[in-house]
């Protein structure tokens, strides 16, 4: 809830006007590299969106938001990792931890046409490099209504 002041109103400088100045509902997936999902998790419910957190520590967590079997029904989808020209990076595990995971370190789009079934969220991913012509090719197939990510590599 935002309150707001207006020494111009009607009714005086002491009005005060009080509403949501955001009422999506986000999908939030982090992979947890630097507390800034916390962080901006902490602003969005602060401007009434409600936020649905996922912590991402395999690779299959973030297949399962990508393939809409968690968090799904929201209009954003925000992806907090690090990446690179070649897609988001996970956390590295332990080679036996690898079993069964659908990829391994590097969320490609090779990766994303085969497991996304998106239902129209915008995507927003904040790893680095991750806004390559192919990913959003990738993304927007799967079904995102648009995709907006950097473009640098650092």
């Amino acid at each position: 809830m935002v309150t707001y002041m207006s020494a111009t109103s009607p009714a005086g400088p002491d009005l005060q006007v009080q509403h949501s100045m955001f009422t999506a509902t986000v999908t939030m997936a982090d992979e947890g590299a630097d507390g800034d999902a916390l962080l901006l998790r902490a602003m969005l419910e602060s401007f009434g969106a409600r936020v649905n957190y996922f912590p991402v520590g395999r690779p299959s967590q973030l297949a399962d938001i990508l393939a809409g079997r968690v968090g799904a029904g929201a209009e954003y989808l925000l992806i907090c990792a690090h990446g690179d020209e070649q897609g988001i990076l996970i956390p590295e595990l332990s080679e036996e931890l690898y079993a069964g995971e659908p990829f391994r370190d590097i969320l490609t789009p090779a990766h994303v046409r085969s497991l996304g079934r998106l239902s129209g969220e915008t995507v927003v991913c904040g790893a680095c490099g991750s806004g390559t012509a192919e990913m959003a090719d990738a993304l927007l197939g799967a079904g995102a209504g648009a995709y907006v990510a950097p473009t640098e590599p650092e």
